[in-house]
């Protein structure tokens, strides 16, 4: 037994294989839930990473250019994407690929903390006061070339 979770955390390590967020089925309630809780839902691309030091370590952020708005403020052209709370369930991004992307809006830096978090940069504050930003996880946000996302976007709300 110990020989096989040896080799598991080994392949892992090796190769990013196992990815170790439990993301729920998603299923008709889950998705009309997303699309009725969200405070955004948009077509779009990463088009920058950037690192944002605090006292804990620089986390990534990413700059996210939205090239259908489905539902949110009118005029959001481009957001930025927090994940720091997320830990594993955080999404992968890769540049020039095109995602939709659920999430709330966040309204104070606390919003941003991982667990262990106590405070915060006055840059990453300055970033939440200057632009639109978000937190969203892969548990919610799909590559739109994939399944989900198709399922996702074809999914009607139930208004019962």
């Amino acid at each position: 037994m110990k020989f096989l979770i040896n080799l598991i955390l080994s392949l892992n390590l090796a190769t990013g294989i196992f990815n170790y967020c439990m993301c729920p089925n998603l299923n008709q309630k889950l998705i009309e839930f997303f699309k009725k809780e969200s405070d955004i839902i948009a077509i779009g691309k990463p088009i920058r990473f950037y690192t944002i030091d605090n006292a804990y370590s620089g986390y990534r952020m990413v700059e996210f250019e939205i090239d259908s708005l489905i539902k949110g403020e009118k005029g959001v052209e481009c957001i930025i994407i927090d994940q720091n709370s997320m830990g594993n369930c955080g999404v992968y991004f890769e540049l020039c690929e095109e995602y939709i992307i659920t999430g709330e809006k966040i309204t104070s830096p606390i919003q941003t903390y991982s667990m262990t978090q106590e405070n915060h940069s006055k840059e990453l504050e300055t970033i939440l006061n200057e632009n639109y930003t978000i937190t969203t996880s892969q548990c919610r946000s799909f590559r739109l070339d994939t399944k989900l996302a198709d399922k996702f976007l074809k999914t009607k709300i139930n208004n019962k």
